[in-house]
Order: structure tokens, then sequence, then C-alpha cells
């Protein structure tokens, strides 16, 4: 479309301060006959732009013309400009495109605030090396993105652990989105009347099957993705420890706090209870904390740790 050509060559020009129509006829894949109607058009539309004939000639913005094209805020534009391209879009092919429009957005707006974003990418960086990056089976992932893009239904055979269900499985499944979470992609899939969610660090094979399907309008991938993560941590198994702690550990506690603290009259302690993943997990933690925690309950827990700590002094109580 012509405006877009109109505003991609403002963008062009005041990244580039002056540039040629031929430069800008390639870079927009036009002919140099229409970047000179079109820069006539700015003409007429009252932008200050004008060309100059030439060796060292080309076409440029009047120096004092400035236009913030992308209408950002300064806190917007700070926001934007700590992106960097994480490794799991790069693994979608989309990397490339991010980093064009990142550098689209930094020629768009005013120079003042062009040297902000560029102090911010100086100063912030987000290393996404945790991420897979390098999928060990590269090709399933591309057949996979391929069948999501167009609505394929996909075959599929891939190795899981539940329960009787455990061992290699085949099927044929509507994709319907990718997640990339914890270093690890997920397909979200429809299969018979259930959504089904497969690591892609399971999956053997992936084919396009021989049909398209329609996807469901009323799913969507984030809500569902909240709401099956929410339902795994109300699922995880958990351990209740009732416990006394000493005032001064009460920040070290964090996330494993399950209610409000209760003072312990007479006592610069509180009682507290404490939500752990496991009995091992509880025991670990606890005896990490010296004598600023006593177990109540369980008592199995209490009998455990003293157990532990025996053993630990044992070691040490001839020095």
């Amino acid at each position: 479309m012509r405006a877009d050509r109109l505003v991609a060559i403002l963008m062009l020009l005041q990244k580039n301060g002056r540039i040629t129509a031929l430069a800008l006829a390639a870079e927009l894949e036009v002919s140099e006959r229409t970047i000179y109607r079109d820069i006539d058009a700015l003409g007429v539309a009252g932008i200050p732009v004008y060309a100059q004939r030439g060796p060292g000639g080309g076409i440029s913005l009047l120096e004092s013309y400035r236009t913030d094209l992308t209408g950002l805020t300064t806190a917007e534009l700070e926001a934007l400009m700590t992106l960097s391209v994480p490794a799991p879009l790069l693994d979608l092919g989309i990397g490339a495109d991010l980093s064009s429009a990142l550098r689209k957005v930094a020629a768009a707006v005013p120079g003042a605030r062009r040297e902000t974003g560029s102090r911010i990418q100086e100063k912030f960086l987000i290393d996404s090396s945790e991420w897979s990056g390098a999928l060990s089976a590269k090709s399933i992932f591309e057949t996979i993105r391929k069948a999501l893009w167009d609505d394929w239904e996909l075959a599929v055979s891939y190795y899981s652990e539940l329960g009787s269900h455990a061992g290699t499985i085949s099927a044929v499944v509507r994709p319907l989105g990718l997640v990339a979470t914890a270093g690890e992609w997920y397909l979200v899939a429809g299969r018979d009347l259930h959504t089904i969610v497969i690591p892609l660090a399971s999956m053997l094979s992936a084919n396009i099957a021989a049909d398209h399907f329609e996807r469901p309008q009323d799913f969507q991938l984030e809500s569902f993705w909240h709401a099956r993560s929410a339902l795994k941590q109300q699922q995880r198994p958990s351990l209740f420890v009732k416990a006394h702690i000493k005032e001064s550990a009460l920040p070290l506690v964090g996330d494993l706090l399950h209610g409000e603290p209760e003072h312990v009259p007479g006592d610069a302690a509180h009682c507290i209870t404490l939500r752990f993943e496991s009995f091992e997990h509880a025991r670990t933690w606890i005896l990490g904390q010296g004598n600023a925690i006593d177990v109540i309950t369980p008592l199995s827990l209490r009998l455990s740790i003293k157990d532990y700590a025996r053993q630990i002094l044992s070691i040490y109580e001839n020095d």
C-alpha cells in the first residue's frame, strides 16, 4: 500500500539522513520513478523533503524536521528497547523479523529518544541461552510449525510416561499452539474430544496428514496454558509442616509459607505452616535453617530431622 511505503520512506530518511532514490527503490522494491512520485506526495503533504542531484546528492529531510511516527512514550520506548531476540523466536524463524521491527522503531523516534534507546540496549541484555535453542529434532519442529500455521492435521509418535499409558503413542492430532517455557517447547493439540500437551523432547516423529482442520474459534492458547498451569500447581504433591520459627528467620520461608504466621505468646517466635513438595525436600530445607525452626508436626519429620542431626553431630563431636 502506498501509505505504508510513504511511512517507510520517512523512517529511512530519519534513520539515514540522506539516501539516494536508487537505494530507496531497492529497499522498498519499487522503481525510482515511483520513489520520485512518493517524494512529491510527501512534499504536497507538507513534509520538508527535498532531492539534491549530482555526486553526493540524494533525498533528505530538513535537519530541523523530526517526527515521532510510533507515538511511543519514553517509558514505552525504554521497555521495548530492553528486548533482545530470545532463542525460542529464533526456533520459530521470526527472530530476523523481530530484529528488523526493533530497528525500524528505533529509526522512527526522534533523535534524543533514539539515543535513549541505544543507551538502554548497551546496558540491558536478556540472555536466553538457557532455552533449548538447538532442538534435538529440528525437522520435527519445522514440520509442526508448518502444520500449525496452515491448520494441517499431524500424525505424531511420542513417548509418554503417564501411568498406564506409558510407552510409545501414535496418534493423529490437531495442532493448536506451541508453548516455550522453562527451556522446553510443548505442542498443544486436539485429540478426539480432548486437548493434550506433548513435550517436543519426547517426540519421535511428526508428519503432516492429508486433512486440514478447522481451528476452534473459542480456543485461546494463553488462557488454556494458564489454566493448565494453575491446575498442575493445585495437584502437585504437598506435605504440610507445622513449626515454630524465630522472628528473624521469617523472611527465609518465602513462598513455602502456607497461611499467615501466628505469634507465639511470651516468645520471639511465630507458629507457621509450610508447604513442601516432598518429605525429603522438607527435611533438607529445615536442616539448612539450623536452630531457627522447631518442627511440631508431622512427628515422623521431627524424628527424622533429629536422627539426621545426630548423625551429623557424630562426625564432628570428637573435634
